[in-house]
C-alpha cells in the first residue's frame, strides 16, 4: 500500500486561512465593487466639467459685455461730434456773407391841392398845393397841375419840387371813368437827384371834389434810393 503524504493544514476541509492569506482575499475589489466605484466616479467627473464649462462661459459672457477698443473709440468720437456740431453751426453761420439788402421800391406820392375851379383844357394851372413822397424816395415840396385835354381823356402833368429835385408825373385821365386799377401815371423826367429817375403806377384816389383837393399816387421805381 502506498502511504498517503500528509495534507496541508489549508487544504484540508474546515481549516481556517492564515491571517495573512484571509486579508489579501478580503481586499481583492469584486466586480460589484467596480460597477459602485465607477458610478460614484462619474457623477463627480462630471460636476467638475460642468464647472470648468460654467466658468468658461461666464467668461464669454463677460467679454461680450464689456465694450471693445472700437466701440469705445466710437463713442468717445459721436460724444465729441454731438457737442462740436452746435458751436460749427454757429461758427458757419457768423462766417457766412449777410445776403444784401434789396431795397423795396415802391414809391407813394400824397398830394394836397386848391384847384382853380374850372376844367383847363389847354395845358394851362388847374392846381398848386404840396406833395410828400415816401417809399424808396422821400422828399417833399411844392406841387404844380397842369391839365390838358383831348377828346374823352384829359392828361394832368403834376411837377413835385422837392429839396433833392422836381420830378414830373403825368397821368391820363379817362372821362368815362377810371380803369380797376385806377388811373395811369408815369415819370417822364427829372432834375438833380432825379434825372435818370424812371418810375410807373395808378393814381388811387382822386378826390378833386374836396377842398383841399386830395391825391395818392402809388407805383414803382426800379432806381437807387435816393
Amino acid at each position: 500500500m502506498y502511504r498517503r503524504h500528509p495534507t496541508a493544514d489549508n487544504q484540508r476541509p474546515g481549516s481556517q486561512l492564515p491571517p495573512s492569506t484571509a486579508a489579501r482575499t478580503s481586499h481583492a475589489p469584486s466586480s460589484a465593487d467596480l460597477i459602485q466605484r465607477r458610478q460614484l466616479e462619474k457623477p463627480v467627473s462630471w460636476s467638475a466639467r460642468e464647472r470648468l464649462r460654467k466658468r468658461a462661459s461666464q467668461a464669454r459672457v463677460g467679454q461680450s459685455q464689456r465694450p471693445s477698443h472700437k466701440r469705445l473709440k466710437m463713442r468717445k468720437r459721436n460724444i465729441v461730434l454731438s457737442l462740436a456740431a452746435p458751436a460749427v453751426a454757429v461758427l458757419i453761420s457768423s462766417c457766412a456773407p449777410a445776403a444784401p439788402k434789396v431795397a423795396s421800391n415802391n414809391l407813394t406820392v400824397r398830394c394836397s391841392e386848391t384847384l382853380t375851379g374850372q376844367d383847363v383844357t389847354n395845358g394851362g394851372v388847374a392846381g398848386t398845393g404840396r406833395c410828400a413822397l415816401t417809399g424808396i424816395l422821400h422828399d417833399s415840396g411844392r406841387v404844380t397841375d397842369y391839365r390838358s385835354q383831348r377828346g374823352e381823356t384829359a392828361f394832368i402833368r403834376r411837377v413835385v419840387t422837392g429839396a433833392k429835385g422836381t420830378i414830373t408825373f403825368v397821368i391820363t385821365i379817362p372821362l368815362a371813368g377810371p380803369g380797376p386799377g385806377g388811373e395811369p401815371w408815369t415819370i417822364t423826367s427829372g432834375t438833380k437827384t432825379y434825372t435818370k429817375l424812371h418810375g410807373r403806377g395808378h393814381q388811387v384816389v382822386d378826390n378833386y371834389t374836396g377842398s383841399p383837393a386830395t391825391f395818392v399816387l402809388k407805383g414803382t421805381v426800379p432806381q437807387a434810393r435816393a
